[in-house]
């Protein structure tokens, strides 16, 4: 634990990471537990909060994908 710190604390990008990551997993975990009642109250049908985290899911593998593909590309200062 304490290596993991230090090496937060010495790489910036891996806090930036940490912080993105985070709030992905903020926006996912509102969106099945607060929104999902909502759009049930406005559909017909019900909607299934699973249908909603593989999309979800889904999204982000094409977006880890596509940075991949991307990346060499990329040029940084």
């Amino acid at each position: 634990m304490k290596s993991a710190i230090i090496a937060v604390t010495l790489k910036k990008e891996l806090l930036v990471i940490g912080i993105i990551e985070s709030s992905f997993k903020i926006c996912l975990a509102l969106f099945l537990f607060l929104w999902t009642p909502l759009l049930e109250e406005n559909a017909k049908n019900l909607i299934h909060p699973g249908t909603i985290y593989v999309c979800f899911m889904i999204a982000r593998l094409i977006g880890s994908e596509m940075f991949q593909v991307i990346f060499p590309f990329l040029i940084f200062p």
